[in-house]
């Protein structure tokens, strides 16, 4: 048995018809966008390493672990890091190996990729909070001072530093690098 008639058609509505034609637009944009810039996600473990002036002689580790999470082009990296001796080379602080390539290219180009240290322990003369920037694949370090971001060195490491610190960035690869 049918249900009783109302007299009236839903289907031949022009409300409901315009509700159905900007559903099938909103569907069509979201595929559109969909198809554009496919949605990734990957994650994983990487092993970072500390270099003072592009070197990493000697350096011995308690532990070094690195982790991240890309979902889309956004990448975000968790790197844990403790020393037993920091070596022998000199030079500007640096973690390289980060697991994709930075969009931008460098950190001076007016896109900002930022790191902050969850926590920096057993330094020396640390004026401020440790800080990075990421360029390609290297983490660049930083601590904070009175007039700016000062270059971390060799000399602000000690043989027992132990550090957590994260960075967010944009990339453009479509695997890892490492």
């Amino acid at each position: 048995m049918n249900p009783p008639s109302l007299g009236f058609d839903f289907r031949s509505s022009p409300t409901i018809q315009g509700l159905a034609v900007s559903l099938d637009r909103m569907v069509s944009r979201i595929n559109t966008v969909w198809t554009r810039q496919p949605h990734i996600y990957q994650s994983g473990y990487f092993t970072p390493t500390l270099q003072f002036g592009g070197l990493s002689t000697a350096i011995v580790y308690t532990f070094r672990t690195g982790y991240y999470t890309r979902i889309g082009d956004v990448v975000s990296v968790h790197i844990r890091l403790g020393l037993s001796a920091n070596g022998t080379a000199v030079g500007a602080a640096r973690l390289v190996n980060l697991p994709f390539s930075q969009a931008f290219g460098d950190a001076g180009n007016g896109i900002v990729a930022g790191a902050v240290a969850g926590y920096a322990v057993n330094f020396a003369a640390l004026t401020g909070p440790v800080l990075g920037f990421v360029a390609t694949t290297t983490l660049l370090l930083y601590h904070s001072g009175a007039a700016g971001g000062i270059a971390m060195t060799d000399a602000n490491f000690t043989a027992t530093s132990d550090m957590a610190i994260s960075a967010c960035y944009v990339t453009q690869d479509t695997a890892p690098t490492v």
